[in-house]
């Protein structure tokens, strides 16, 4: 009778998958709760949902592509174990946390630009741009942080190469 090698990871990856998996899970519905709170807020600054939208859609598209790219590079070429990436993880989500516990401020400071355009005599094509530009500088930065999060995440879950068709 053949006997298996006892695998002595197997506790440990019993309990390490599916904290990960909630890991990926609440990562995702934190930012789909940012994005509506940000849509919310920039539609007080542009008067209008779909520049709103339009500019959270946007800037969450940039900085998740952005992030992702840029993290994913790093975690392939990286030879870290499972805890310096969910280390790293952990890094990532404080930032997105702190980023966007600043945010409100950073929105209110469009509106303060706006306010001053306006009164200066912009035109309304040139407010909306410049609101854009700037809400889009304020919210790329943790959606970059949001779309780093996964290729770390998955990287720690897989932790070698030969495992990733799992």
């Amino acid at each position: 009778m053949r006997t298996r090698a006892r695998n002595w990871r197997a506790p440990y990856q019993s309990i390490l998958r599916p904290l990960i998996l909630a890991l990926f899970f609440c990562s995702g519905l934190s930012g789909l709760v940012y994005e509506v709170l940000w849509t919310r807020r920039l539609t007080l600054t542009f008067g209008h949902s779909v520049l709103a939208a339009s500019t959270v859609v946007t800037a969450y598209m940039l900085g998740l592509a952005a992030g992702s790219l840029w993290a994913g590079r790093r975690a392939d070429r990286a030879t870290a174990s499972r805890g310096t990436f969910l280390t790293t993880y952990a890094w990532l989500e404080i930032g997105i946390a702190l980023w966007a516990g600043g945010s409100p401020w950073l929105l209110i400071g469009i509106d303060q630009l706006w306010f001053s355009l306006a009164a200066s005599g912009w035109t309304s094509l040139w407010l909306w741009l410049a609101a854009f530009l700037a809400a889009l500088a304020a919210l790329t930065p943790p959606t970059f942080l949001m779309g780093a999060t996964l290729p770390v995440l998955s990287r720690a879950l897989v932790g070698e190469s030969r495992q990733l068709g799992r």
